[in-house]
């Protein structure tokens, strides 16, 4: 495409890249369920901090006592990237080509 082969718009000096996707899952921050969003959720509220059944901003945890993973039980928040749960952890995804159009 011609878009790519730009080098100034308006007098200024551009480099036009290929568009990198995000290489995560969404998390909702309501239920704490991945693959799943917030802005569309009418499930009951979960907390990320100690699994309990209200909203992470009403926890009363203190903060020396560790985090509950409301998936495995494990002593870390429930967005915690390493968990055995996450479906990140569990299944390999294609890397993004870097050229996304070819």
């Amino acid at each position: 495409m011609e878009i790519y082969y730009l080098d100034s718009i308006s007098y200024m000096l551009v480099d036009i890249e290929s568009m990198k996707r995000k290489q995560t899952l969404g998390e909702c921050y309501n239920c704490q369920e991945f693959v799943h969003y917030s802005r569309l959720c009418s499930r009951n509220p979960r907390c990320m901090k100690c699994a309990g059944p209200h909203k992470s901003k009403d926890c009363l945890k203190p903060r020396d006592t560790p985090p509950k993973c409301l998936h495995c039980n494990g002593a870390h928040t429930a967005s915690f990237t390493g968990c055995l749960k996450n479906p990140m952890n569990r299944k390999s995804f294609q890397v993004t080509p870097e050229n996304a159009w070819s």
